[in-house]
């Protein structure tokens, strides 16, 4: 596993040093950011859906919004030169941006909810990555990379997770379980990727204990549409249930490809 690893992780280096090449102009936002913190020498990491977007699809992957992760210290250089830009404040120290028509997150690194809450102890942008529920989540690049050094990658099982093309947790703890829910069926059905056993009884168990109507409005807020209504949602809590009873501890599809539709579909058997 080392070997596919360092062969994933030179794979992302590359792919996202193209991306935000300046010959790529679908990401004029992602550049005009980069730019700015490559002038200041800023410390950042792009968290999120890029890294992961970017490793499947290289430069033609379009993002929707940009998060990154500063050192605490250079944070406030940050927010004050974009202040122009702030849409809002959070709770917990975070910004909300709009730059160049795109939406960019950025927090500093002890402001991670992991790291504030005690979760994952000692923060660093090495253990950033170790406090994302999901392993596919679970990757993160550095913005700029130093002069004549390479871009530092870190990651917690998401490379592992890709070759393996299977979802697992990387941290159980989670102040949005709904999310979590949302996240893993909307990623498990894009890729088609299995759920690893603890995965499906944390699922299940949030399906059965919570209401499905939760799961409805966590994928409204997170995605601006419902892509598994309730009457779906208790199928999948259903078959759930079955391969839990089954005792198989083998990781569990959800969805299959139909060789004729061409997307991936609920299992029903």
């Amino acid at each position: 596993m080392a070997e596919v690893s360092e062969s994933f992780e030179e794979t992302l280096r590359q792919k996202f040093a193209d991306f935000v090449s300046n010959r790529n102009p679908g990401v004029l936002s992602v550049l005009h950011t980069l730019q700015t913190m490559r002038m200041r020498g800023w410390t950042a990491f792009v968290f999120g859906g890029i890294p992961r977007g970017v490793f499947d699809d290289g430069r033609r992957y379009r993002p929707r919004d940009l998060d990154l992760v500063f050192d605490d210290v250079h944070f406030g250089y940050f927010e004050s030169a974009c202040e122009h830009c702030l849409e809002r404040r959070n709770s917990y120290g975070g910004l909300r941006l709009r730059i160049n028509d795109m939406a960019v997150d950025a927090w500093p690194l002890s402001a991670t909810w992991a790291f504030r809450e005690g979760l994952v102890k000692n923060p660093s942008f090495e253990k950033l990555p170790s406090t994302t529920f999901l392993n596919i989540d679970g990757v993160i690049v550095e913005a700029v990379a130093p002069r004549f050094k390479k871009r530092r990658v870190y990651e917690a099982g998401f490379f592992a997770g890709w070759n393996e093309r299977t979802l697992d947790i990387n941290l159980r703890e989670n102040p949005h379980p709904g999310i979590c829910v949302a996240r893993t069926f909307h990623i498990s059905k894009r890729y088609g990727f299995k759920v690893s056993h603890r995965l499906s009884m944390y699922l299940w168990q949030v399906l059965v204990t919570r209401p499905l109507a939760e799961v409805e409005t966590a994928q409204a807020s997170h995605y601006g549409r419902v892509e598994f209504g309730a009457d779906q949602l208790g199928r999948i809590r259903q078959r759930l249930e079955k391969h839990l009873n089954s005792s198989s501890l083998f990781p569990f599809a959800l969805f299959t490809l139909p060789a004729v539709q061409g997307e991936f579909r609920l299992r029903l058997d």
